[in-house]
């Protein structure tokens, strides 16, 4: 690519070396009393010719073809050029007539004139006949009227010598007269050429435009990316500063408005064009750009677009050279500033430099061109493009690089999921058969037991046997959808009937009397095409996690017909899932609440599990939810097709409850496991006897906890979560908290921050209880209070210790003084 870049700017260089041998000015043709003779011009091999000789001048007159054999002799000027520019200078506002006779061959007869920008108003006889008129040439200021574009002006010759008469008033610009040479060739040969040129130049405009747009979506859709949008709006002003100079196409389009206007916002398109390429070039190069210089300069640039705005425009033009000067040195810095960057091997700094060349390159031409020096022609708009093909070719690049820096970073994303997958699958797998062997060793004492186990010990049997339980829940779930994302589940396509299927499971479901399930699938309903196992398996999960997520009301299963599928909708009125979370619902290991205050324990796998059934039977599912009205998910299925073998739920036992379903369900555990624990300790000791309250909402926890500290004989309070334990803080004098931080409704350190509202840190040492344990868990937990932190699972004889410590530390602190 440098090699590339390089061999563009020795291109352009031999360009500028060519430019400079080849066009040694504008040629002077040879004039005598006003009379040019091209009788003898090969038209042929040169179809066009400029006027460019000695012109005939009358200053401060106005003088028409008929007064011309009175009006006397004019003044001979080397035409073309202002007459403000002349070695006699005249003023810039006023009036002239100018004169030129031409000798013309006899074998051509149609001829084409080509008149420049004239400024500001004239009038234009050919052979004493009115031909045109530009704006109105008046003395009267209150009929003056300016006008500035170029013409092309057909005529016929039938005889020689030709006369070209121009009467020229300026009350609006700073320069009078005409800069630019006139133009006369044979008219079918010049037009054809003038007609390629304005395709030409509207193809250029095209393609500016294109590009800024271009730019400009890139922006949108990467809003971060602020070089495609200073490129896009440089892109506009050059787009617009383009069509509204040389042959004036905009002017051509709106010619009622006023040439002052059209001069204002070319002016303005140069400002904001140099604010805009700066932004650019800063956003390209941050750590290079020389801020303490641009910006003043920049700021220069805004003063003088607002002196633009609402100075006179002859006052303006005599104060825009003092911009010019300036202007030259920063386009010096626009150059060195990627210069540095290649020389520190900045990626497409070669490819900016380039480019800035090429625009130097057009803009210097231009210069010369408008000053006789050469007679090349304007190439400004072409070297443009050609500026804005570079940089959008080297954003583009950049593109492909983070395109590929990102499909790189997915690849490796993907293998790193796959991993993690088969990690999750292995161990789950590996679990498994420690947790038969503790669910069949408790399930042979309980059911084998001739009365040597006490009450006691019953219960920490069957409370064994419930959380292995639910771990195994876990397990199956992860294994489950493992294979799920593995597509190592077949799947048996039949025609299922969705009445039945669901009434099969309507006794699974957890019995909630404030909850209700409801069937309101009609009995006709047409049958739907997937696996009978898989679809109670996922409507069971649905329909449980509703219920969990559900404290009053109805779950209500429902089924309407789509055009080619059906959709099966199960809805809640419970509390709803926050819009910014309901994306998230079907990736894995997310869930609606905060891992801190949620109110069922989970893995967070069961809308990504699914998503995973339903896609295996080629359907999809989505949710929609609000906040404290409930929640409906979707779920479509395709309709069964005559080639899809009937399929009818089985009858309902035990078997097969195991069969279609998970083994158990934490909601029962749970509900199950609350009604097992004992009441809260209280003691018959004095008031010696230390108090201790214990904040958890597993009821395993709170049992574990409870067998610790009860046979050291502390006074044992117990809460299930952060409510409760405040309003016990209100009736009950505690000297020691044990507080979890995970829990429905209020979390942990929310608890804590309360307590400290009324109670130091000496006089109720907080011990926080969790799973957690990053570096910030515990940062947080400290700055909300907490006197110590523990993570689970903790060992009797440490929170013992730890416990003690406490204790005896706020007994020294406020024991009396002696």
């Amino acid at each position: 690519m440098r090699s590339f870049s390089r061999t563009v700017m020795v291109g352009t260089l031999l360009l500028v070396s060519g430019l400079l041998v080849t066009s040694c000015g504008a040629q002077k043709l040879p004039t005598q009393d006003g009379l040019m003779d091209l009788s003898s011009w090969n038209f042929s091999s040169h179809p066009q010719v400029a006027l460019n000789g000695t012109w005939e001048m009358w200053w401060s007159k106005l003088i028409t073809p008929s007064e011309i054999g009175v009006a006397g002799p004019g003044q001979s000027v080397s035409m073309p050029r202002f007459w403000n520019s002349l070695p006699q200078p005249y003023p810039a506002l006023g009036s002239a007539t100018f004169r030129l006779r031409l000798k013309l061959p006899n074998s051509v007869g149609h001829w084409l004139l080509r008149v420049p920008n004239i400024h500001c108003a004239y009038t234009l006889y050919i052979n004493g006949q009115k031909v045109l008129q530009m704006g109105n040439p008046s003395l009267d200021p209150r009929l003056y009227r300016d006008a500035l574009r170029p013409r092309v002006v057909p005529f016929t010759v039938r005889a020689s010598p030709v006369e070209i008469l121009i009467n020229v008033v300026n009350e609006s610009d700073m320069y009078g007269g005409f800069r630019r040479p006139f133009v006369i060739g044979p008219q079918q040969t010049l037009l054809a050429r003038y007609d390629i040129n304005h395709s030409l130049a509207m193809a250029v405009s095209g393609a500016l435009l294109s590009l800024g747009l271009l730019q400009l979506f890139v922006f949108f859709l990467q809003p971060y990316k602020w070089s495609h949008l200073w490129l896009s709006l440089f892109s506009f002003c050059i787009t617009w500063r383009g069509l509204s100079t040389g042959d004036r196409l905009m002017a051509e389009i709106f010619p009622q408005v006023p040439f002052v206007v059209w001069s204002k916002l070319e002016y303005l398109a140069v400002f904001l064009g140099v604010i805009f390429v700066s932004f650019y070039l800063q956003s390209l190069y941050r750590s290079l750009w020389p801020k303490r210089i641009v910006l003043p300069f920049l700021g220069y640039t805004v003063l003088f677009a607002g002196l633009n705005i609402f100075l006179p425009l002859e006052t303006f033009a005599y104060l825009f050279p003092f911009y010019e000067i300036p202007l030259l040195g920063v386009v010096v810095i626009f150059f060195v500033v990627p210069l540095r960057g290649a020389r520190r091997r900045h990626r497409g700094s070669w490819i900016v430099m380039s480019g800035i060349l090429i625009l130097a390159i057009g803009a210097v031409n231009d210069l010369l061109y408008l000053g006789n020096l050469v007679s090349t022609g304007y190439i400004l708009d072409k070297t443009l493009l050609v500026f804005m093909l570079f940089q959008s070719f080297l954003l583009s690049r950049q593109l492909a690089d983070d395109y590929h820096i990102i499909e790189s970073q997915v690849k490796e994303q993907l293998a790193v999921s796959k991993l993690k997958d088969e990690f999750l699958a292995r161990v789950s797998h590996e679990l498994r058969t420690p947790l038969y062997g503790m669910l069949g060793i408790a399930d042979t004492l309980e059911k084998e037991d001739k009365g040597s186990l006490t009450p006691g010990q019953k219960y920490h049997i069957s409370l064994l046997n419930q959380v292995s339980q639910r771990l195994l829940e876990m397990v199956t779930k992860i294994l489950d959808f493992s294979d799920l994302k593995g597509r190592k589940v077949s799947v048996n396509l039949t025609a299922v009937p969705l009445k039945a299927a669901i009434d099969f499971l309507m006794p699974y479901f957890h019995q909630n009397d404030a909850v209700p399930v409801i069937n309101a699938v009609r009995n006709d309903f047409p049958p739907v095409a997937g696996d009978l196992v898989l679809i109670q398996q996922l409507i069971y999960q649905l329909v449980e996690n509703a219920i969990k997520h559900t404290e009053a009301g109805t779950v209500r299963l429902e089924a309407t017909v789509l055009s080619s599928r059906a959709a099966i909708h199960i809805t809640d009125t419970g509390k709803g899932i926050p819009k910014t979370k309901q994306a998230l619902l079907f990736e894995s290991f997310h869930q609606g609440e905060d891992a801190e205050t949620r109110t069922k324990a989970g893995l967070g796998l069961g809308l990504a599990h699914c998503r995973e059934i339903v896609q295996q039977m080629n359907g999809s599912i989505s949710l929609t939810s609000e906040e404290k009205k409930g929640t409906t998910v979707t779920f479509t299925l395709p309709w069964a097709t005559p080639e899809h073998p009937s399929s009818n739920p089985p009858e309902k036992t035990e078997s097969h409850k195991n069969q279609y379903i998970p083994v158990g369900s934490w909601a029962r555990s749970f509900a199950s496991s609350r009604t097992l624990v004992d009441p809260p300790a209280r003691s018959d000791e004095g008031g010696a006897q230390k108090t201790l309250l214990l904040v958890d909402d597993e009821p395993v926890n709170i049992i574990l906890l409870r067998n610790f500290l009860k046979p050291t004989g502390f006074c044992l309070l117990e809460a299930r979560n952060g409510f409760e334990a405040l309003e016990l803080m209100k009736k009950q004098s505690i000297d020691l908290m044990i507080l979890d931080i995970m829990m429905p409704g209020m979390s942990g350190y929310e608890v804590c921050h309360r307590v400290r509202e009324f109670h130091s840190s000496l006089a109720l040492p907080i011990i926080l209880l969790t799973a957690k344990s990053s570096i910030d868990d515990i940062q947080r937990g400290l700055e909300c209070g907490a006197n110590d932190y523990m993570t689970k699972p903790v060992a009797r004889e440490e929170i013992l210790e730890r416990v003690k410590q406490h204790l005896g530390t706020t007994e020294k602190v406020n024991a009396p003084e002696v």
